[in-house]
């Protein structure tokens, strides 16, 4: 049986790029000017992403 892949979801809004900022600024995944950019929320999540063994997908969702 296959194993359901995990993936993150990133609200193409504010509020979605706020929660990647902040663990982009904690974990420092993205220099602090770009973290709150909609390029650095995307970016800071597939540096998260992929510090799992399996790496989850990062999905852009627009709202």
């Amino acid at each position: 049986m296959a194993k359901a892949k995990m993936t993150i979801e990133i609200s193409d809004w504010l509020g979605g790029w706020s929660w990647c900022a902040e663990i982009a600024s904690e974990w420092r995944l993205v220099s602090k000017r770009n973290y709150a950019t909609r390029h650095g929320a995307i970016l800071a999540a597939r540096r998260f992403a992929a510090m799992f063994k399996d790496p989850p997908e990062v999905v852009v969702k627009s709202d």
